[in-house]
């Protein structure tokens, strides 16, 4: 266990003729100096040490040196608390400076991580929350004592009159509280200045609705066309609404390894592989429509994957652009698409999803459409689901009355 003293270092006075105080730290017999801002005449520091007769200037620097011996305190039980003391975890504590209590450094190292982890998608994540940190405070370095509740405040702020939207800054909030929680299961931070929870909660990012209605799924469904990438994007949409609402990127992924011949395939959510405790597999049994998409819109099988969007000679950066940029040609044909049709909402892959979700709760049981959307909990679930028409409800509780 470490243990701690003050110390008057005499060995050299300052220019007004006092000594530096410092704080002598020791850890296996180790002793090591730190400083503080104070200093003193010896013969004052010996008086109020001794405690006698103390002028009230005297007893205002005594309470300071205890003070002092109460924080130093405070760090060493912090340290050994959270693991194994050591001095270079002291000396971040204590001052208060370098590298890895500076939020923008932190958040650089993430970065940096999720490129050579290929996490692609992240790292644009993370380099927008820098961003605008460096916006807001208009400094090249924040140190995480700094982000106190009120820094928070101010900072959600100023993300709002730049135009962000509560999702926006909802996702800088996550990265901020990610760093910091990370501070505090290494021992870097102390968790008694957490700025998040009661003292301050960020804004929950708006769940929009995105379930068509009936008949504008019907719409979608009877959508003809002899444009390839028209065609391109109705058929992938279709491809995700009958499979449980698959994710664009998880229909990209797929390989004809994943296939027990036509009759049906196998995978995994990309989302949710690193997340899940236990792996958790889903079924899609195909109808004819699977399979005449397929023959539209798949490769033969001597590719690997189903569809063309990847290939396996692409590297992990050259697969996340192919996949950017189908989406954005998806998506924008999807709008056009709707808006051909009369439909009168910006209609994107998302609305698959949630569409499939929304038609499948009037039949199907709630745990079933868990299953298939590939959730971990059921109220993720029930976020995906539409309300109601007035219309349903009545016939829903027309049965409430015996006949």
């Amino acid at each position: 266990m470490a243990t701690s003293s003050l110390y008057l270092d005499t060995r050299r006075p300052l220019k007004d003729g006092t000594f530096p105080l410092k704080v002598n730290v020791t850890h296996d017999r180790i002793p090591r100096l730190f400083r503080t801002k104070y200093s003193f005449l010896k013969a004052e520091y010996e008086a109020i040490l001794s405690g006698k007769r103390l002028t009230e200037e005297q007893k205002i620097k005594r309470q300071v040196l205890a003070a002092i011996e109460n924080r130093v305190s405070e760090i060493i039980e912090s340290i050994e608390t959270n693991g194994s003391f050591s001095f270079d975890l002291f000396k971040l504590r204590w001052t208060g400076k370098g590298s890895r209590n500076d939020i923008i450094i932190r958040l650089q190292d993430l970065k940096k991580e999720c490129i050579e982890n290929s996490r692609y998608g992240t790292v644009g994540i993370v380099s927008s929350a820098i961003s605008a940190i460096k916006r807001f405070t208009g400094r090249e370095s924040v140190l995480l004592r700094e982000i106190t509740p009120d820094w928070l405040r101010k900072f959600e702020v100023h993300c709002r009159s730049e135009g962000n939207s509560s999702s926006t800054i909802a996702i800088h909030m996550a990265r901020i509280k990610h760093i910091i929680n990370t501070a505090i299961d290494q021992g870097e931070y102390d968790a008694k200045n957490y700025p998040f929870g009661k003292r301050y909660t960020p804004p929950s990012s708006k769940n929009n609705k995105r379930a068509l209605s009936e008949d504008d799924i019907s719409k979608l469904f009877s959508f003809r066309t002899d444009i390839p990438y028209l065609q391109e994007a109705i058929d992938y949409w279709m491809f995700s609404y009958l499979s449980g609402g698959m994710n664009l990127v998880d229909i990209y992924e797929l390989k004809w390894s994943n296939f027990n011949g036509m009759a049906s395939f196998t995978f995994q959510r990309r989302k949710t592989i690193k997340t899940l405790k236990e792996p958790l597999f889903i079924t899609i049994h195909l109808t004819n429509l699977h399979r005449e998409i397929i023959k539209r819109q798949g490769t033969d099988h001597k590719s690997e994957y189903v569809f063309p969007v990847f290939n396996s000679r692409m590297t992990p950066k050259e697969k996340h652009y192919a996949r950017q940029t189908t989406h954005l040609r998806i998506n924008r044909n999807l709008k056009a698409i709707a808006g051909s049709l009369g439909i009168e909402i910006k209609v994107t892959s998302i609305f698959a999803r949630h569409s499939y979700a929304t038609k499948l709760m009037k039949t199907a049981p709630l745990v079933y459409i868990k299953q298939q959307l590939g959730h971990n909990k059921i109220s993720t679930t029930e976020n995906y689901l539409g309300s109601f028409t007035p219309e349903e409800g009545a016939v829903y509780e027309a049965d409430l009355i015996p006949k």
